[in-house]
C-alpha cells in the first residue's frame, strides 16, 4: 500500500486511488470513523534526488486521532501540517524503540527492523517493529507510560507523548499507578551453618566428573558432533583433585580447550555434594555474562543427569555485582519527584529509557540498560547508591531493594559469579556483606589479578573525584536544572515536606544557604591544592613519583602544597559541621515516633558527609608520602584546566593475597589461557603471593590447546621495518604503510593492537584516506566508539580494520571470517615512566635482582600472549599475526617471546614476501 501527495506525484504501484485530504490513497470501502488509527509509513529516498516513494500499512481507515509511525519524520511531518480534519501524531520508529528497548544494542533502524522477505513490503517491515513496540508498552506499568509521556512533553516531543499518555488511558485509572507496586519486597534474613572442615566433606570421583565431558557423557548428549577435548578434562581433574586435598591449583588453559567447563562442573559437584558455597570470579563483565547466560545452564542441564541419592544438595546458583550495577529505588523515586529540577535535557531522554527499563527489571541489574542504551558514569551516579549513601534498613525501600536481593540470593546461593573486586572487597572480613562464606574459590582470568588489585587498593586525590562528591550536594547547571541533596532539601522545605513549622523551619533554611556557600569555598580551596599539585607535574603532565620521611620539611612547592591542603582541609570541617547542623535540624523537627522518617530524610546528607570526610582523609595519607608500602605520585588531572592530581598504590600485592587469599581459602583456582612465561609459573607465582605459601599445598597444571596452530596461524614479523626507536626512519609511516597493504588484501577484517594511544592516532591519520580509498572502514578505539561497539561492527564481518589498545589485548573474539589479521605494533613493554611499575623495578632491584627479567619481560611475554590469542578462537579459523617490531630477532631477550607463542616464526624481507607468506 502506497501514500504519496497530488502534487507533485509520487511514485505509486497501487491501483484505483481515490482522493483524501490531499493525499491519494489505494482502493478502500468507507468504514466508520475509528477514534485512532496506528499507521506505519515508510519513505524511501530517490537516489536522484527526487520525491521519495512511500509506502504504508495497514490501510487507512477514517479516524479521529492519527498515530502515523515512519522511518522519516523530516519527509512525513510535512504532508500533515496544518490539517484540521483530523489530529496528527508524527512518531519516528527509531525514537520510540530506542526508547522502549533501551537495552538493545541496535544504533540504526536497520538493525531494528525484521529481516525483510519476499512479498512483505518496507511498511509491513516497520509495521511489523510496531508490533514489538506495542507488546512492550502493554507490558510497561501505567506509572511508566505517565512519567514518560511527561519527559517527552518537556522535551517537545509531542508525537511520543501522546502516544505514551494514550497507552496509558487505555489501561484504567488505578492499576499499576504506584511505582513501587513493580517492586515486590521479598527481602529476607538469611542465616547458614559454619563451613564443614576438610575432612568432613564428600569427595569428587574424578573419572566419574570427566564422564560428562568424555564421549557418550551428558555433553556430548547435548551437543551434536561434540568432540572431547583432552585439555579440558586434564584440566577438570586438576581442579577435581584440589577441591579434594585442600589444595591451591595454578591452571593454564589454552585457547579452545573450554575451560570454563572444566572448573564450573567441579564446583558444582562440590558444592552440591556437600551443600557448601563455591565462589567463581572473573575479570571482566563479558565473561560473567557468557557463564550466566551460556555455561552456568549447560552445567545444571548436565547434573539433571548426576543423581547420589540422599547426599546431593538442589544446587543453587546466583550471580552478583558490587552495588553501583543495581538501580537504586530511593534514588529513582527522587527523580519522579525531581527530575525535571536535577536534569538536563539530554539526560531526561536517559531517564525516559531508565523508567522503560525499570518498569521491567526483574533484577535490576543496570549492564544491560547500560549496553544497549549508552547510559555514561555521569548519569549513573543519578539512579545508583554509594555505600556511605545507602540507608541500609533505615530505608523505606530495603525490602524491595535490589542490591539486597542479589546478595540474598548470592548469601542462600552454593555457587555464585562475582568479579573479581567484589571478592576483593570482601577479603579480610569476618561478617559476609555479599558472598557466603567460602572456602573454594576460582578465578578465571586470573592473568590480571595483580592489576586488578592494584587498582582496588589505589587511592586518588583528584578534581574529578571531588567535583562527583561536591555535585552529590549541590550543582547548578542554568537557570532551570539544579541537583544535589541540599537542592533537594530545600525545594522540600520550600512545598513543606519537612519541618514545616518554626522555628526548625527558619534554622533550616539559613543552614541549608551557609552549607551551599560552603560547598563553594570547600571548591574554590580544593581547586588551589590541585593547581599546586599540576606545578609538580612533569612538563609533558606525566607522572612524577614523590616520598617524605616523617617529620622532614618539604621543599617550597610542596611547602605551598601542604598550606593549599591546610586551607582545604579546614573548608570541609566547616562544611562538614553544617552538614551535622542540617541534619540535626530535620532530627529534632520529627517526634520520637518519627526517628525513621527523619533517617530518610538525611540519608543522602550524611552519605556525603561521610563521603567527604573519607575524601578529606585521603587527601591528608596521598599527600603525606611517607607510606613505603605505597608508591606515590603527582600527575597533570584529565582535562583542559591547568589542574594535577595525586595518588597512591600499592608497591606489591602479594602479601596481602597471601594473607587474605591463599592462607584463608581451602583451595582457591587460578586460571587462566595465559600465566607461564617459558613453561614456567614463576613470575606470577611471585607478582600473586603464591610463592609464599606451603609448595605442598600447591598443584600446577597445563592443559594445552587443541588447535593446530602450525596450520591455522602464520606467525609473521616484517624485518624491513625499522625498529619502533629508530631516529633516522619513521617507524610509524612504514607501519602505516604495510596495515593498509594487509588491509586491502584481506579486505579489511585486521585487528590492529597499539601500546600507546599516541602511536594509535598517529597511525590512524598517516592510514585512514588510503584505507576509505580501498572501500575499507576504520575503527579507532577512543574516537569511534565504545569498545562493545566496535566490537560489534568489526563482528559483522564487513570491510573494517580495528586499531585498538589495552582492552583490546584480551577479552575480544571474533570467530570466522570477520577477522584474518592480528597486527602487533610493538612488544607490549609496560610505558617507560609508569610510577607503579617503576617502583616495583626498584624493589625487585633493591633484593639484588634483575627487574627487567624478573618483571618487565615476563609482563610483555604474556601480554603478547594475550594479542596473539585474539587470532584463533575456533578450530575452523585461520590467519596470520604480524609482530612489527624486529626487535624480536635483534635482541637476545625476543627468544623468551618465542617460546612462548605456539607457532614458528617467519621472517619476511620485504613487503612482497610478507604478503605472500599466507593465503586465506
Amino acid at each position: 500500500m502506497c501514500i504519496y501527495p497530488v502534487k507533485p506525484p509520487w511514485s505509486c504501484r497501487c491501483a484505483c486511488p481515490v482522493r483524501f485530504w490531499g493525499i491519494i490513497i489505494g482502493s478502500m470501502k468507507q468504514e466508520e470513523i475509528l477514534d485512532f488509527q496506528i499507521q506505519a509509513v515508510w519513505c524511501e529516498p530517490r537516489g536522484d534526488g527526487g520525491v521519495p516513494a512511500v509506502s504504508v500499512w495497514p490501510k487507512k481507515q477514517e479516524a479521529e486521532r492519527r498515530y502515523i509511525l515512519t522511518n522519516a519524520p523530516e519527509f512525513v511531518g510535512p504532508l500533515f501540517k496544518g490539517t484540521k480534519l483530523v489530529t496528527w501524531f508524527i512518531i519516528d520508529m527509531a525514537e520510540l524503540h530506542r526508547l522502549l528497548f533501551p537495552e538493545s544494542a541496535a544504533a540504526a533502524l536497520d538493525e531494528m527492523l525484521p529481516k525483510a522477505r519476499r512479498g512483505i513490503s518496507a511498511g509491513q517491515r516497520l509495521w511489523n517493529l510496531w508490533l514489538s513496540c506495542q507488546a512492550r508498552l502493554d507490558a510497561l506499568p501505567p506509572w511508566v507510560l505517565d512519567n514518560v509521556s511527561g519527559i517527552c512533553r518537556e522535551r517537545d516531543e509531542d508525537g511520543l507523548a501522546a502516544l505514551f499518555a494514550f497507552q496509558s488511558s487505555r489501561r484504567g485509572d488505578a492499576e499499576g499507578r504506584r511505582w513501587s507496586d513493580s517492586f515486590p519486597a521479598t527481602v529476607r534474613k538469611v542465616e547458614r551453618p559454619a563451613l564443614p572442615p576438610l575432612e568432613d566433606c564428600e569427595r569428587l570421583d574424578a573419572e566419574e566428573a570427566a564422564a560428562f565431558l568424555g564421549p557418550g557423557g551428558a555433553l556430548a548428549a547435548r551437543i551434536p558432533g561434540y568432540e572431547p577435548r583432552p585439555g579440558q578434562i586434564q584440566m577438570l581433574k586438576a581442579v577435581v583433585e584440589a577441591f579434594n586435598t585442600g589444595r591451591h591449583l595454578v591452571a593454564e588453559a589454552g585457547t579452545g580447550i573450554g575451560k570454563s567447563l572444566a572448573y564450573l562442573l567441579p564446583a558444582a559437584l562440590w558444592a552440591r555434594l556437600n551443600d557448601v558455597p563455591v565462589v567463581v570470579s572473573t575479570n571482566t563483565k563479558n565473561l560473567q555474562a557468557q557463564l550466566v547466560e551460556k555455561d552456568l545452564p549447560a552445567v545444571l542441564g548436565m547434573l539433571d543427569d548426576f543423581h547420589r541419592g540422599a547426599n546431593a544438595f538442589p544446587l543453587r546458583t546466583a550471580v552478583i555485582k558490587g552495588r553501583g550495577n543495581y538501580l537504586c529505588l530511593r534514588r529513582l523515586a527522587q527523580l519522579l519527584e525531581n527530575g525535571q529540577f536535577e536534569l538536563s535535557r539530554p539526560e531526561l531522554r536517559l531517564f525516559a529509557q531508565t523508567l522503560c527499563w525499570a518498569g521491567l527489571t526483574t533484577d535490576g541489574d543496570l549492564d544491560a540498560l547500560v549496553g544497549g542504551a549508552s547510559i555514561d558514569s555521569a548519569f549513573l551516579a543519578n539512579i545508583t547508591c554509594s555505600s556511605e549513601e545507602c540507608a541500609g534498613r533505615s530505608c523505606r525501600h530495603y525490602r524491595r531493594c535490589f542490591v539486597q536481593k542479589a546478595r540474598e540470593r548470592s548469601l542462600r546461593a552454593n555457587l555464585v559469579v562475582a568479579n573479581h573486586s567484589l571478592v576483593f572487597s570482601e577479603l579480610g572480613g569476618e561478617t559476609p556483606v555479599s558472598l557466603p562464606a567460602h572456602a573454594q574459590v576460582v578465578f578465571d582470568e586470573a592473568h590480571n589479578l595483580e592489576e586488578t588489585a592494584t587498582s582496588f587498593f589505589t587511592i586518588e586525590f583528584s578534581p574529578a573525584k571531588l567535583a562527583a562528591l561536591l555535585q552529590r550536594l549541590a550543582h547548578k547547571r542554568g537557570r532551570k536544572s539544579s541537583q544535589g541533596v541540599l537542592f533537594v532539601l530545600r525545594r522540600r522545605l520550600e512545598r513543606g515536606g519537612i519541618c514545616p513549622r518554626e522555628p526548625h523551619h527558619t534554622l533550616l533554611e539559613a543552614a541549608i544557604g551557609k552549607a551551599m556557600d560552603a560547598v563553594s569555598d570547600v571548591r574554590e580551596r580544593g581547586t588551589a591544592v590541585f593547581a599546586k599539585l599540576h606545578l609538580l607535574a612533569g612538563p609533558d603532565g606525566g607522572a612524577v613519583r614523590y616520598s617524605f620521611d616523617p617529620g622532614t620539611a618539604p621543599n617550597p612547592k610542596w611547602a605551598a602544597v601542604r598550606e593549599a591542603q591546610k586551607a582545604f582541609r579546614d573548608a570541609a570541617d566547616r562544611l562538614v559541621a553544617l552538614l551535622d547542623a542540617i541534619a540535626d535540624v530535620i532530627s529534632k523537627s520529627h517526634a520520637e515516633d518519627e526517628l525513621d522518617l527523619a533517617a530518610g530524610d538525611t540519608t543522602d546528607l550524611t552519605g556525603a558527609r561521610t563521603a567527604l570526610v573519607d575524601f578529606r582523609d585521603m587527601a591528608e595519607h596521598v599527600l603525606a608520602g611517607d607510606d613505603d608500602s605505597y608508591v606515590h605520585w603527582v600527575q597533570h588531572a584529565f582535562g583542559n584546566a591547568a589542574l594535577g592530581q595525586a595518588c597512591a598504590a600499592p608497591i606489591n600485592v602479594g602479601e596481602f593475597l597471601a594473607k587474605n587469599l591463599f592462607d584463608k581459602r581451602q583451595s582457591v583456582i587460578l586460571c587462566s589461557a595465559t600465566l607461564s612465561v617459558g613453561g614456567r609459573f614463576d613470575y606470577i607465582a611471585s607478582r600473586l603471593g603464591i610463592d609464599r605459601v606451603d609448595r605442598a599445598r600447591l598443584q600446577f597444571c597445563v592443559a594445552p590447546s587443541p588447535f593446530d596452530y602450525v596450520r591455522q596461524c602464520a606467525l609473521l614479523m616484517p624485518s624491513f621495518l625499522p625498529e619502533p626507536e629508530a631516529q633516522d626512519r619513521s617507524y610509524v609511516t612504514e607501519l602505516a604503510g604495510l596495515i593498509v597493504r594487509l588491509a586491502s588484501k584481506y579486505g579489511g577484517r585486521t585487528l590492529c593492537l597499539f601500546t600507546s594511544y599516541r602511536m594509535l592516532r598517529e597511525c590512524a591519520r598517516l592510514s585512514e584516506e588510503a584505507l576509505v580509498a580501498h572501500g575499507i572502514r576504520l575503527l579507532v578505539h577512543g574516537e569511534s566508539g565504545s569498545r562493545n561497539f566496535l566490537t560489534r561492527i568489526f563482528r559483522q564481518g564487513e570491510r573494517c580494520v580495528l586499531f585498538g589498545t589495552q582492552s583490546f589485548w584480551e577479552g575480544v573474539d571474533v570467530v570466522g571470517d570477520a577477522l584474518s589479521c592480528v597486527v602487533v605494533a610493538r612488544l607490549p613493554f609496560a610505558a617507560v615512566g609508569d610510577p607503579v611499575v617503576s617502583a616495583r623495578c626498584e624493589q625487585i632491584e633493591k633484593a639484588g635482582k634483575s627487574s627487567f627479567f624478573s618483571l618487565s619481560l615476563p609482563a610483555a611475554v604474556l601480554r603478547l600472549r594475550q594479542g596473539f590469542g585474539r587470532l584463533i578462537r575456533h578450530r575452523n579459523d585461520r590467519g596470520c599475526v604480524v609482530i612489527a617490531d624486529t626487535r624480536l630477532v635483534t635482541k637476545g631477550y625476543g627468544r623468551q617471546f618465542l617460546n612462548s607463542l605456539p607457532s614458528p616464526l617467519r621472517q619476511c624481507p620485504d613487503i612482497d614476501a610478507l604478503l605472500s607468506s599466507f593465503d586465506l
